[in-house]
């Protein structure tokens, strides 16, 4: 599972380098590519908690004006509400991500525009849903949930 999650940030990081709106990034972690070229990739870890009232079953993410979602990089069965999490996540790229959970009864709840980096590198747990009151303000946006 977690070389799936680092193979699936390796190509988060390879549409960052190549798409139009570039993220730029510091060098670290080498990773050979299907075409032989390496790419060198640094990752950070941020804190995700579960505060939307709903047991979530899977956790997505991707980069925000893209439309391809990450497999689910829950680790565990669960991310029960109040509860949080580790996620890895391509460093230095200067681009913001959205978060998805799925719910156990099929509904979604989407997190948009979140700075994980930021937020991570001031110690600041990523809250998804209604934060305690106290905690620092989020200027994501919500979307509303979906059945699906």
């Amino acid at each position: 599972m977690k070389t799936i999650q680092k193979l699936l940030a390796a190509l988060l990081a390879v549409i960052c380098l190549f798409s139009v709106t570039a993220c730029s990034g510091s060098k670290i972690d080498s990773t050979d590519v299907d075409d032989g070229e390496d790419i060198s990739i640094r990752y950070g870890r941020a804190t995700v908690a579960n505060v939307t009232g709903k047991d979530a079953t899977k956790l997505y993410y991707k980069r925000t004006g893209t439309d391809q979602w990450s497999d689910n990089i829950l680790s565990q069965d669960y991310l029960h509400n109040n509860m949080g999490t580790e996620i890895t996540y391509p460093m230095d790229a200067n681009c913001k991500y959205d978060i998805r959970l799925l719910f156990e009864d099929g509904s979604y709840q989407d997190f948009e525009g979140l700075d994980i980096e930021s937020d991570a590198a001031k110690g600041r747990i990523i809250y998804l849903g209604q934060a305690p009151e106290g905690a620092p303000k989020k200027a994501a946006k919500t979307t509303a949930e979906v059945t699906e």
